[in-house]
């Protein structure tokens, strides 16, 4: 694995884990864009209590009929194992389809099954409707997706943009761009840029004070 694809694979590890915890700083809930916590609201059949509106936006759920593929080159072990988390994922969504949570996670586990329309599907339904730090989250797994295993870099290179505009904090991004623009793009001065911004949005970081 080279160095690039390494490192990505790290980010794309701790940004999944911000946004569990972005989730659980929610109470437990997949809040829509709009919801503060102090009143009832009613949408699409989703409730909540507290002082907030809720402004729909239009964008439902994706269907949960997709057929599970896995098509990737695993053992059969593993295939038994992912099967049978994307069934309880998929099931669980049934019952509570908004739950943006469960959402990043079948993206992530039909990525790994080789089903990158799934994956895009899902991230992309997050992407749309979920917080901002969750949102960020499925943007740079987009992004991540879009780099190194359908190589379609202009969409990769908006996605990390997306993900940095909704989320400065997350480290990864700004590496995943900087690798991008040096080592696909040959773009040094674009490198050299995005590490600058970040160092700038972080100043306590040393990781792209690093990077050369």
């Amino acid at each position: 694995m080279s160095e690039i694809k390494r490192n990505l694979l790290i980010g794309v590890g701790l940004a999944a884990a911000i946004a569990g915890g972005a989730y659980f700083a929610l109470g437990g809930t997949s809040m829509l864009p709009g919801q503060n916590q102090n009143s009832t609201t009613t949408v699409g059949g989703v409730s909540g209590t507290g002082d907030f509106t809720v402004e729909p936006v239009g964008v439902g759920p994706p269907s949960l009929n997709r057929p599970i593929a896995i098509t990737a080159p695993l053992s059969e072990d593993v295939k038994v194992v992912l099967r049978n988390l994307l069934e309880q994922q998929i099931a669980m969504l049934r019952k509570e389809p908004t739950r943006v949570d469960l959402w990043l996670q079948l993206g992530t586990n039909r990525k790994i099954a080789g089903d990158y329309e799934g994956a895009i599907e899902a991230w992309e339904y997050v992407a749309q409707v979920a917080p901002k730090q969750v949102s960020a989250t499925a943007h740079g797994n987009l992004g991540d997706l879009y780099m190194y295993f359908i190589k379609d870099y202009p969409k990769a290179e908006t996605r990390f943009q997306q993900a940095i505009a909704l989320n400065p904090n997350v480290i990864e991004y700004y590496r995943a761009l900087f690798y991008l623009y040096r080592d696909i793009f040959k773009d040094s001065s674009k490198a050299e840029a995005i590490r600058a911004e970040g160092i700038k949005n972080n100043p306590g970081t040393t990781d792209l004070q690093q990077l050369k």
